[in-house]
């Protein structure tokens, strides 16, 4: 009988190792709700694969006799690969902070767009992706979050140069629907006053079954305040409710927005506290309930740590 020397059983241990780093982060399509609103789970694309360690992924995508390689570093687990009309791809890549969305041409391998934001969900009918922007972690001076529409029937210069907006390239990606901005431009979300601090409470982004409208939460110095947008291709339409401490609890845990007509809302909003036993609240507001968003205005964006090159 042969016996493991201490040398070779090292050895396996670091393949041991080695093999389980690779395995961290595999395609994981366990978040269907991420791609529209389904929650029935999506099939891995038959022809994508991906080898990742707990710094990058290398994803490799098999073209018809050529392969197309796309490095995608910080992201240590692929959570969800989105397919989308005209062939394109959407990939979120979790990076354990946040996701890097990677915009892709599923018959070229061609990166169309990629940038790093937080709780992205894309619309039902996959024409739009709601998200918050990102904030470099332990910034020396306030941030504020701001809560972005990117259009994923068009590539990176279609959400960078917008109808209205200068034409000089932009450090921005798709438009900003809360704070209120002119043009809808995002702005610099780091070294704002305090008054011009807006937090997310939790929950996330709730569409309306016709992608119409996206509803969501945000927090200031004044309260919190139920967010609605209306969406369309030339305009966003963007309302609020004040709430008060009498409609709420805990944070926001799901909404339903309907529209029957265009100046019909009917929103219900549920709030809830896993600690707490006694929150548990619904919230139903009507057309009556909002108000127009004022208009914020901020300094221009200067960081450009959501934007990745290709």
């Amino acid at each position: 009988m042969k016996y493991l020397t201490s040398v070779s059983i090292s050895a396996l241990w670091a393949l041991f190792i080695f093999t389980a780093q690779l395995a961290v982060g595999q395609i994981a399509q366990r978040h269907p709700e991420l791609c529209g609103g389904t929650r029935q789970s999506i099939p891995q694309p038959y022809n994508l694969t991906a080898l990742s360690t707990d710094s990058k992924t290398d994803l490799t995508i098999e073209l018809g006799g050529r392969t197309a390689k796309i490095l995608m570093p910080v992201v240590n687990d692929i959570q969800e690969v989105c397919p989308l009309d005209g062939g394109k791809l959407l990939i979120f890549g979790y990076t354990g902070a946040g996701y890097v969305m990677y915009l892709i041409s599923g018959s070229t391998g061609t990166v169309l767009d990629s940038f790093i934001v937080q709780d992205p969900v894309v619309s039902p009918d996959q024409h739009w992706l709601a998200m918050r922007d990102w904030i470099i972690p332990q910034s020396d001076h306030p941030v504020t979050d701001q809560y972005l529409l990117y259009d994923l029937t068009k590539d990176a210069a279609g959400n960078r140069f917008l109808p209205g907006v200068a034409a000089e390239p932009a450090l921005r990606y798709g438009r900003t629907m809360y704070p209120s901005t002119r043009n809808h431009i995002p702005f610099e979300n780091h070294a704002v006053r305090p008054d011009q601090i807006h937090t997310f409470p939790g929950g996330s982004f709730y569409w309306a079954e016709d992608s119409k409208s996206v509803a969501f939460a945000d927090r200031t110095d004044e309260g919190q305040k139920i967010v609605l947008v209306k969406v369309s291709e030339k305009d966003l339409i963007t309302l609020v409710h004040d709430t008060s401490a009498d409609e709420v609890c805990g944070v926001l845990s799901g909404a339903t927005v309907a529209m029957p007509r265009y100046d019909a809302i009917e929103v219900q909003a549920r709030f809830h506290a896993p600690d707490s036993t006694n929150c548990d609240k619904i919230l139903t507001l009507h057309a009556q309930d909002f108000k127009p968003a004022k208009e914020e205005i901020f300094p221009p964006r200067v960081t450009t740590p959501s934007v990745r090159g290709k």
